[in-house]
């Protein structure tokens, strides 16, 4: 197609006329057009589906080269390529290699999204042929590709150059946040040592820049002075103020970057020091006066390391958002004040390619917004997994977001996702949080109420509630996998705009529910949940764990491992032992005349006449080698139960059993439903 060239970071154009090599660049090797190595980038576009674009490249063998092909945003179009398709032929036409951008092949190893990079290193020296086109998903329609839009493409020769491996696989959700850059002088592990989140990085020195510390990296921060000028390094940016004057930092925004920075420090071996010399620091705070409102300014910015402008944080003071209460912790405008701090660290949004990242999984635009988008599989996409997402808050809470004026309601840290790139960018903090912490879910919604990822580096610690709305608590940390809980998951009292998922790493071993109807889930290490009063829905999981329901009908079920189940005194409990418990013997201490104990797998009746009488050691027989033991309220050995029926819902066996004759199965129906279970 009819092409333009470009800087080769698709700045500034160089010849926006369009350039007379070609009225349409040919789909096969009769191609004039021409690429150069080391020259400006070549912009282009596929503007039918299944059109290639041939262009001659001299190469020299022995050298190393990088072809990178990548999705032009502000083209002749634009409407930028959404996924790039590079293939390299020589010169008599036959194919040598090919990548696809988005995904690991033998000769792709250098991805970013769903552009393309290739590597080639030339045995013989002279004319090759690159091939740029959209990569195809239908073959049906032909193999040349599926999509149309603009492109920039360019030759480098990266000899003797270290070359940039991706941290992460493109099957970690981490490789859709990482621009893949650190600040100057820091270090993956400074101080050797790693606790929960094990990076593997081995121990490094880092830059002490003067201050005599050790074991951190040391990042210096600049806070500008009013009357400070600020002038871009890249002044072709539309979203940086080519030049301004600082108006200097009031009290309340230098609150909010310490609280941030902080939050950094809680993480990572990180510190963070104020510096008066402009020169030396790594980090600069600076605010303008800009525009005054959403929709005709932009509230902030932050460059990455490695980029033009890198460590520069630049805030509209002028803009109404920018005020005391949203940039109070878990405000909406300290959520972009944390994520802006994110880039600056180095990293990226989970829906583009900024950097060396890619895309998350499944994350598309949406809407007529630039900065609307899905939530990508598993609903990944969002703020309560990476304060790197547009996507702000809890979206799928089942109660919606905190108004966006309030000063609470949204993030108050890391996520996640977050902490885990920045602990492997920067080395584990293993000095937070090492006692046994209590971790209090918020009863209202006011100051102080926002969303925050646990790290906590050791002790016997708990997430407890303390009032009487519906409270879930889920001892589950974050797998960072492409999967339900892969950034954690979210414990939270209904209708409050604040709680807490776990940074993966992190082990919080209890829980502990109010008065209302709780919900609370352990993980694989030995859990204490305590429902207290309510119709309290108990999950054990792996380890050998102690469920107390407490109060009201409770629904106790151990999971695997060696577990101890109270119902608690009043109410009719129900003592579950699904297809996960395992060959291990569990123990009930207080089942009573209300009580229900239920299975998947129908106990043996060898009788056939529904008395299950206990075997040896007065213990029941629940097959596959797990048995449970079980006492009276009263605390007598219990040795005999009846089996009252059996009752199927979506498409789950349930198999009742009591100290009645004639309890039946009536009302099962509703207690499956009390616990969300139907």
């Amino acid at each position: 197609m009819h092409h333009r060239e470009y800087l080769a970071d698709g700045g500034t154009t160089l010849t926006s006329a369009l350039l007379a090599l070609e009225p349409d660049i040919p789909d096969n090797t009769s191609t004039t057009a021409t690429l150069t190595v080391g020259a400006p980038a070549t912009v282009s576009t596929i503007g039918t589906i299944g059109d290639q674009d041939f262009f001659k490249v001299q190469l020299v063998a022995g050298k190393a080269y990088e072809i990178g092909m990548f999705a032009k945003a502000g083209g002749p179009t634009a409407t930028p390529l959404a996924d790039s398709y590079l293939e390299l032929y020589d010169a008599t036409g036959a194919i040598i290699t090919a990548a696809d951008g988005g995904a690991s092949t033998t000769i792709n190893t250098v991805n970013s999204g769903f552009d393309a990079i290739l590597t080639y290193t030339p045995t013989r020296s002279g004319t090759y042929f690159v091939n740029a086109r959209a990569f195809d998903n239908a073959p049906a329609d032909g193999t040349t590709g599926d999509l149309i839009g603009d492109y920039s493409l360019s030759v480098s020769d990266v000899s003797g150059q270290p070359r940039y491996v991706p941290y992460y696989s493109v099957d970690n959700p981490l490789y859709s946040i990482d621009w893949g850059s650190q600040v100057d002088g820091t270090v993956r592990n400074p101080d050797g040592k790693e606790t929960g989140h094990i990076t593997g990085n081995p121990a490094e020195t880092a830059d002490a820049k003067g201050t005599g510390i050790t074991g951190k990296n040391v990042i210096k921060i600049y806070f500008a002075k009013a009357g400070d000028l600020y002038v871009t390094e890249d002044p072709t940016s539309p979203s940086l103020p080519p030049a301004t004057v600082a108006v200097g930092a009031k009290d309340f925004e230098l609150k909010a970057v310490w609280t941030a920075l902080k939050e950094f420090e809680k993480v990572a071996d990180v510190v963070y020091v104020e510096t008066q010399d402009r020169a030396a620091a790594d980090f600069e705070y600076f605010t303008y006066q800009g525009t005054p409102g959403p929709g005709v300014s932009l509230l902030g910015s932050m460059s990455p390391p490695q980029e033009k402008d890198e460590g520069t944080a630049l805030f509209n003071s002028g803009d109404n958002r920018w005020n005391a209460t949203n940039l109070a912790q878990g405000g909406f405008s300290f959520v972009t004040l944390i994520h802006e701090f994110g880039h600056g660290h180095g990293l990226a949004h989970p829906h583009d390619n900024g950097g060396h990242s890619g895309v998350m999984r499944g994350v598309e635009s949406e809407g007529a917004g630039v900065a609307d988008y899905t939530t990508g599989d598993f609903a990944l996409n969002q703020g309560v997994f990476t304060m790197m997402s547009y996507e702000d808050g809890w979206q799928e809470s089942p109660y919606g977001n905190a108004p966006t004026d309030v000063g609470y309601g949204y993030l108050g840290g890391l996520m996640a996702f977050d902490i885990a790139a920045i602990q492997d960018k920067y080395g584990v903090n293993e000095d937070t949080a090492t006692g046994n912490d209590t971790y209090t879910l918020k009863d209202v919604n006011a100051a102080g109420t926002y969303y925050s990822a646990i790290w906590d580096a050791g002790g016997i610690d708990q997430i407890v509630y303390d009032g009487a709305r519906d409270a879930l608590i889920d001892l589950r940390a974050a797998t960072l996998r492409y999967e339900t809980g892969g950034g954690g998951r979210v414990s939270y009292a209904e209708g409050v705009f604040g709680g807490f998922t776990i940074a993966n790493g992190a082990v919080i071993e209890n829980a502990r529910g109010g008065s209302g109807n709780d919900k609370l889930y352990g993980n694989a290490v030995a859990n204490t949940l305590l429902g207290n009063a309510g119709k309290d829905l108990l999950q054990g999981g792996a380890g050998n764990d102690r469920l107390e329901g407490g109060a009201g009908d409770d629904w106790l079920d151990g999971g695997a491992g060696v577990d101890t189940l109270i119902g608690g005194k009043g109410g009719s409990d129900v003592f579950f032992f699904g297809s996960d418990i395992g060959a291990s013997r569990d123990s009930i201490l207080d089942f009573g005349s209300g009580d229900l104990l239920v299975t998947t797998r129908k106990i043996v009746d060898s009788d056939n006449d529904n008395v299950i009488v206990f075997g040896r050691n007065k213990v029941l027989d629940l097959g596959n080698g797990a048995t449970v033991a079980m006492k009276s309220e009263a605390g007598k050995t219990i040795t005999t139960l009846y089996y009252n029926g059996s009752y199927s819902e979506d498409g789950v066996d349930y198999y009742l059993y009591s100290l009645s004759k004639t309890a039946g199965t009536a009302g099962f129906a509703t207690k499956l439903a009390d616990y969300d279970l139907a």
